[in-house]
């Protein structure tokens, strides 16, 4: 069978599976209408999504076999885009 999820691991659909509901749970918070502060410094939010997406590349690059990694990026950069185009419809959110 040939699949995009490496074959050597066991519960590579249950992980995959997983790794798309925490993109889900990422996408509401995000298009919550008042932002949660986890960090209060200047810049912090740009190191909350850098760390956030850093996570979802590792999380997925594992799961995947390498020949898929480019597509892995750049689905997660039209995510994150598509993130920025949904919050200029929140009054108290902006897209930057």
């Amino acid at each position: 069978m040939n699949t995009f999820l490496r074959p050597e691991l066991r519960h590579a659909r249950i992980w995959f599976v997983s790794g798309v509901l925490l993109l889900g749970f990422a996408l509401s918070i995000a298009l919550r209408p008042v932002p949660r502060k986890a960090l209060d410094f200047t810049y912090s939010d740009k190191l909350e999504h850098a760390l956030a997406f850093m996570g979802f590349m590792v999380i997925f690059s594992g799961l995947v076999r390498s020949e898929y990694w480019r597509f892995v990026f750049v689905a997660l950069l039209a995510y994150g885009a598509a993130i920025e185009l949904l919050q200029l419809g929140i009054p108290s959110r902006s897209a930057e």
